[in-house]
Order: C-alpha cells, then sequence, then structure tokens
C-alpha cells in the first residue's frame, strides 16, 4: 500500500480516530474542544495529539497493534517505545515527533506534545501532523524547521526524538 500524506483532518467515522466505546479502534482518551468541553463530532478522539497520532500511526502502520504506548501523556510515549520500535533524532516519513514539557511519567508539569512526520523535505526541515488537547482546531498541517533545535515549538517543550513506524 505506499504512504499517503495526510493534509486534511480524518475522515468522519474513520476507526483509528473513535474510541473504542463509541465503535471505533482506539483505546485513547477522548478530545476535548475548547470552546464546547466536548470532542470533535467526526472523530472523538480529536482534538488531542496522543489520540491523533495513535490513528494517524495505526493508519499508516496497516493496523499493527502499538497499543503499548496509547495511554498516558505525550511525553510518556517516547519513553514507552525504548526497545520496542526504533528511534532516532532524524526525520523519517510516518514518523511520530515527541516533546516533553517537564519530567515525564507525572502529569502535574505538563503533558508534552507528540506530531506525525508527513513530509520530509531535509534533516532540518519537515511537514507535520497533529492535534492538541483543548484547542478548537482538531487537525493542524503544518511545516516546521529545525532551527534551535526545538522545531518551532514554545519553549516550555523539549524534543525528545522521532520514533519511527515499522
Amino acid at each position: 500500500m505506499g504512504f499517503k500524506e495526510r493534509t486534511t483532518k480524518p475522515e468522519k467515522g474513520n476507526k483509528y480516530y473513535i474510541t473504542k466505546e463509541s465503535g471505533g479502534y482506539s483505546p485513547c482518551i477522548k478530545g476535548k474542544m475548547k470552546s464546547t468541553g466536548k470532542p470533535d463530532s467526526d472523530c472523538d478522539t480529536l482534538p488531542n495529539c496522543v489520540g491523533y497520532a495513535w490513528g494517524r500511526f495505526h493508519e499508516i502502520g496497516e493496523d499493527k497493534d502499538f497499543t503499548y504506548w496509547c495511554h498516558g501523556n505525550a511525553e510518556d510515549i517516547f519513553i514507552k517505545a525504548n526497545k520496542k520500535l526504533e528511534r532516532s533524532d532524524k526525520p523519517k516519513l510516518g514518523a511520530l515527533m515527541c516533546f516533553k514539557s517537564g519530567n515525564t511519567e507525572t502529569s502535574g508539569d505538563g503533558a508534552g506534545h507528540i506530531l506525525v512526520v508527513e513530509k520530509v523535505i531535509n534533516n532540518d526541515e519537515i511537514i507535520l501532523s497533529d492535534s492538541g488537547y483543548n484547542t478548537n482546531d482538531p487537525f493542524r498541517y503544518t511545516q516546521r524547521k529545525r532551527g534551535s533545535g526545538n522545531w518551532g515549538l514554545s519553549s516550555k517543550y523539549q524534543f525528545q526524538g522521532f520514533i519511527y513506524n515499522p
């Protein structure tokens, strides 16, 4: 099947972005729109970076089982993938890009952020897709540059690396 870049929000009813309790595949929590406090009406794991990344990683990986990293905050996923999936500081098509915002495996100091590499322009410039909990935008598609090493995210985030999709 080959990689297909995602440039738009997942379509309504896409089971990778719907919780198991609502008839989908995702074990992640429901997202939360800032304006309503409710999930996206089409895909209930959105807006939420972990829910989006889990769904996208499964779309790309063609339904392989990556459930061991789906629970918890974004910043914990890089740790949980250790010894199970290849990690690197270089971008690769379909990889997860991970950031922490405090100490990992705690929730009191931030949850981190996770994005998906949709296109690699070079090792210092990529195009990503993501979502964010408690925002009004369930899907984002952005181009980012490495720059200071933080890839355009605010200073509250610290780049952890990429997790490659097998």
